[in-house]
């Protein structure tokens, strides 16, 4: 048990130190006087006792420290001695210590905040049980025939089915409100592993048409619209109209397919309507692995599975349907599209560190030259080359410590403002520093504090043995070489950040100048939610939505109200496989695919899209008339090039009759401003009122209103005052419309940007602080080439020069970095090569004139120097 003893001595001799301390002390004393009084008895006198006892007892410093050693702390007492002085001496250079730390906390903080996104987003489980398991079919299939039949005819997986952003009008406390939705399956809550909190999830049964209709509220909905309320089972909410029993309410954290979802209904399977079960895609299937299966034997399953489904289409479906398919994990689909911007924000701030760190490095170095007549006196005196190193690591450790805790307070400040920056990635509403990224907090700080260290190590190699003469011979050549080296590594890294961010500003210009089609920037979109008693027939929803034209037209202001199935440049897919006229199909063909768009008669003109050939959709193209049809530009010249495709036929492979072309349009980015998926061979658009289903049902129709300065407060008081019971939401501009198409690359090119600009700035503010140090080491070499006729253009240039080869050498590794690099941002660059010239051109220029721009004190200043007065100093 000796060691227990031990261990509690040395526990005690940490905490209890003073008493000790005080044990010890009244310890020595006792032995002393036991001494003092024995000789005393001897017949000495006090004051001959007291020297003899002293000679006899020996040093009682040295006895307490051999005492004090062994407790067994020496390490502990040498490392707070260390710390002790390190806080000491930080503390007397304030503006070090507060360079220095800010410098590490722009760097840390920005890997914290971009490393706890990649984490929550990209790494962080789902909240279900075991989400390793949990499947999608990426660039896979749709619709509730082909998901229902997945389900019944997959043995590896149990599939469900989801259908997400279903806008729905809820009828809540007398009030008309716009709620978000989601359709799902009735063992979607099985597949996910979760179940309500409160109530139910739906059964087998209520996915039949014609079976009472039931709703599952979320419990964000439960808490906000019901108060919490857990008497709420078996109430009854109209959705659109129509009577939904509530079931059951989900937990807080379940958040699928968005997290915007208030509420969930079940799918209507109607085998009497193949278009609503084949001809949409209003259902996206999810899978569970079954307990033995694996994602590979899935995969393999899944093939056959689509070639038995193909047939049951109620039309000819393309061989190639489903061949693309391909099962993967839910939690890298859900973030498919996310992952290069996370990657190039990630490493953008890696290299920001880097940056930080050489620069805080070239600080000590500049630090250790000032304290090097310091550490040669305490060499001198006897301090070794470790006891000296010891306390160089220590100082960096304390800076590290600082820098680090600041960076985790400047990303715990910041990370609440960047979902308004990155507000397109999932997710992020879970974003968090959790317990993984204070983790890696810590790595970044270690690595921080071992990239500190290592400049100060070599350093003290360099200058082992040296004698300080006059302050100066302890700077060296190596010092220089590193400074130079560290400043080149800076502005390598900046140059990286600055190619990177070049990349992303090249993509929005070229965005900015593509042609979308639409000239015009007064048209308003929104969308308008028409239930069962408005949109029971087609008829009676044509005569509904003219009413509401003729209430928004009487708005002053307003010039024109058109309808469509969708707006341009929102993504939102709408597409028709079709069979043209002049070009047959062989049998096993794919058909052709062409961009499926209604629209009213005045929508070509609000929108600005020209008239190219033939005449635009009339009024008297009703529902009854001849079936017609207006085509693309694009779509004419691919189809019927060296002819005219007025008159000609273009029939759905779903239906008989056939649609006549009447007139060609200008090109419209309808999907995006990246064009339309290349399974899209063209576009046609179709008159609405011809296209409205036969019943109808619950109709969200797209508004497209054409005015001049007229508030959305007055429109939808204009609908409220005549329709109370219907909701127009979702008021944007066709501008702002376009500005949301590219949010994503402009908020990568912003960020990207703003840590560009970071990196620079410190950049520079190295590069000025090594060649100001350099100047100043050079003043005697300086005024000796004054003295022997040098000009001051020559003199000034020395220094340019200097700063002119860091800068090349930093740009060109730079360069070599952001072309390895530039992969991440690949699938976010749009009319440019990840290569592009002019950005790896001038990239590289700024930064080497903001080199030489830093350069330019130091410069003018060695310039101005009286050469006499230098020689006369020496």
């Amino acid at each position: 048990m000796r060691w227990l003893n031990r261990l509690k001595l040395r526990v005690r001799s940490l905490v209890q130190r003073q008493e000790l301390e005080s044990e010890l002390q009244q310890e020595l004393d006792f032995h002393l006087a036991e001494q003092k009084a024995e000789y005393q008895s001897r017949g000495m006198s006090a004051a001959e006792a007291e020297l003899a006892a002293r000679r006899c007892f020996g040093n009682c410093s040295l006895l307490a420290e051999e005492c004090r050693d062994q407790r067994g702390t020496q390490s502990f007492d040498c490392l707070a001695g260390d710390l002790n002085i390190a806080v000491r001496t930080l503390w007397r250079s304030p503006g070090f210590t507060l360079a220095s730390t800010l410098t590490l906390a722009l760097g840390v903080g920005a890997n914290l905040i971009f490393f706890s996104t990649a984490y929550g987003v990209l790494f962080r489980p789902l909240p279900y049980p075991d989400p390793a398991r949990i499947v999608e079919i990426d660039l896979g299939i749709g619709g509730v025939g082909p998901t229902t039949a997945l389900r019944n005819l997959a043995v590896q997986a149990d599939y469900a089915g989801y259908l997400p952003k279903v806008e729905t009008t809820a009828q809540l406390g007398g009030e008309a409100v716009r709620v978000q939705s989601a359709n799902a399956t009735w063992n979607l809550a099985r597949v996910l592993g979760v179940q309500p909190a409160l109530g139910r999830w739906f059964e087998a049964r209520e996915e039949n048409a014609g079976q009472h209709r039931v709703v599952v509220l979320s419990d964000r909905m439960w808490r906000e619209r019901f108060d919490a309320s857990r008497n709420l089972l078996g109430r009854q909410i109209l959705l659109n109209e129509e009577p939904y029993e509530i079931v059951g309410v989900m937990p807080p954290q379940f958040a699928f397919p968005t997290p915007g979802t208030e509420l969930w209904t079940p799918i209507r399977i109607d085998p009497a309507s193949p278009a609503s079960m084949w001809g949409n895609l209003n259902l996206w299937p999810i899978g569970r692995l079954k307990p033995n299966a694996t994602l590979q034997s899935a995969q393999a399953e899944l093939r056959p599975i689509l070639n038995r489904i193909r047939p049951l289409f109620p039309w000819r479906m393309p061989e190639a349907w489903g061949v693309s398919s391909t099962l993967v994990l839910h939690s890298q689909l859900l973030v498919k599209d996310a992952r290069p911007k996370l990657l190039a924000l990630a490493g953008a701030s890696l290299l920001l560190l880097l940056i930080a760190c050489a620069n805080v490095s070239n600080l000590l170095l500049t630090r250790w030259i000032l304290r090097s007549r310091e550490f040669a006196v305490r060499e001198a005196l006897g301090a070794g080359r470790g006891r000296l190193l010891r306390q160089v690591i220590t100082e960096n450790l304390v800076l590290a410590t600082f820098g680090g805790a600041a960076g985790v307070l400047v990303a715990w400040g910041l990370l609440r403002f960047l979902p308004l920056l990155l507000g397109d990635i999932p997710r992020l509403h879970e974003l968090r520093i959790v317990p993984n990224a204070a983790i890696g907090a810590v790595a970044t700080m270690l690595g921080t504090f071992a990239i500190l260290s290592v400049v100060p190590m070599l350093r003290s190699k360099i200058l082992g043995g040296q004698v300080v003469s006059g302050g100066r011979s302890s700077a060296g050549r190596s010092s220089t070489r590193i400074s130079l080296a560290l400043a080149g590594l800076q502005l390598a890294m900046a140059t990286a950040l600055l190619i990177g961010a070049g990349l992303m500003g090249r993509t929005l210009w070229q965005l900015a100048n593509v042609d979308s089609g639409l000239h015009t920037t007064q048209v308003l979109t929104a969308s308008v939610a028409a239930g069962p008693s408005r949109c029971s027939t087609a008829e009676r929803c044509w005569s509904f939505l003219q009413d509401v034209s003729a209430t928004l037209a009487a708005v002053p202001g307003v010039r024109s109200v058109n309808w469509s199935n969708g707006i341009p440049l929102t993504r939102q897919i709408s597409a028709m496989s079709v069979d043209i006229e002049d070009h047959p199909k062989e049998a096993g063909a794919p058909a052709f695919v062409l961009w499926h768009s209604t629209a009213t008669p005045g929508y070509f003109g609000a929108l600005g899209i020209p008239l190219r050939a033939g005449r635009l959709f009339a009024d008297a193209d009703r529902a009854a008339t001849l079936p017609v049809a207006i085509i693309s530009e694009a779509t004419a010249r691919r189809f019927w090039p060296k002819e005219s495709p007025l008159g000609k036929i273009i029939r759905p492979v779903s239906g008989k009759v056939g649609r006549r072309v009447v007139g060609v349009v200008g090109d419209v980015a309808q999907y995006s401003l990246d064009g339309f998926p290349s399974w899209i061979d063209g576009v046609q658009y179709v008159p609405f009122e011809q296209a409205l289903p036969r019943s109808s049902g619950v109709v969200p129709v797209p508004l497209l209103i054409e005015a001049v300065s007229v508030p959305t407060a007055a429109l939808q008081s204009a609908i409220r005052q005549r329709f109370p019971d219907v909701v127009v939401s979702g008021f944007v501009s066709i501008g702002a419309v376009r500005e949301a198409s590219v949010s994503h690359r402009r908020s990568t090119a912003w960020l990207l940007s703003f840590v560009a600009g970071l990196g620079l700035l410190l950049g520079v503010v190295g590069v000025h602080g090594v060649l100001t140090q350099r100047a100043t080491q050079r003043t005697r070499e300086m005024g000796v080439r004054m003295a022997l006729g040098a000009t001051a253009g020559e003199i000034a240039f020395v220094v340019l020069r200097e700063a002119l080869l860091v800068g090349v050498a930093g740009a060109a590794l730079g360069a070599v970095v952001a072309f390895e690099l530039s992969r991440f941002l690949r699938a976010l660059l749009f009319g440019i090569a990840e290569s592009d010239v002019m950005t790896y051109v001038g990239g590289p220029a700024v930064l080497i004139a903001t080199a030489l721009l830093a350069a330019a004190i130091p410069a003018i200043r060695a310039a101005r120097m009286d050469p006499v007065k230098i020689l006369r100093a020496e």
